[in-house]
């Protein structure tokens, strides 16, 4: 069997548990969310947790790196549908911009200065994106 002959199989067979993995992460999301009930930043990053690891999940069998190719779905007779593909390049698009790299033209953020006794807080609230929310501490000078 030749190098591609070989490549597919074993492409298929990891993409299949990547597949897996996205989907046992969006079903984690879908049994525990309310959608309708507000919940505290550590209940929604527990749910960001979920959403990251379907992203990059999915997106890993479609993404080229170390050496490998990027899974082709037709070589197995499967093709996207058109609201599939743009569901598909959406998912990718926060791969590449959002999930892994953090591009700051995606990010959004305000900063809050708080003093209290001789400590000077600065808040930082996300507002967009998907960095993790967080406080830093500073002396005041």
């Amino acid at each position: 069997m030749n190098d591609q002959g070989q490549a597919i199989p074993h492409r298929i067979f990891y993409s299949s548990w990547d597949f897996q993995q996205a989907l046992s992460a969006m079903t984690f999301v879908l049994e525990e969310c309310d959608f309708d009930a507000k919940y505290s930043r550590v209940q929604l990053r527990k749910f960001r947790c979920f959403e990251t690891t379907a992203i990059v999940s999915f997106s890993r069998p479609f993404k080229v790196g170390r050496g490998r190719k990027a899974l082709d779905l037709t070589a197995i007779g499967f093709e996207f549908s058109e609201d599939e593909e743009r569901l598909k390049s959406k998912v990718l698009w926060l791969r590449d911009k959002i999930v892994s790299h953090s591009d700051e033209e995606e990010m959004e953020y305000r900063s809050s200065p708080l003093w209290q006794d001789s400590w000077h807080y600065l808040i930082f609230n996300q507002l967009g994106g998907s960095g993790v929310d967080s406080a830093s501490l500073f002396r005041r000078t």
